[in-house]
């Protein structure tokens, strides 16, 4: 969708940005959020 984005709209850089800002956002909350239940429920955690 970001690729078909920056083909169809040149000079609006921000509009086909703006997704791939979204997906960089989602995938950095959710790898910290997944960190953070690892180490609430690790049973071998002292």
């Amino acid at each position: 969708m970001v690729s078909e984005g920056t083909q169809v709209i040149s000079d609006q850089w921000w509009a086909p940005a703006a997704p791939g800002f979204a997906i960089l956002i989602a995938s950095f909350g959710f790898n910290v959020l997944s960190d953070g239940l690892r180490d609430i429920l690790d049973a071998r955690h002292g």
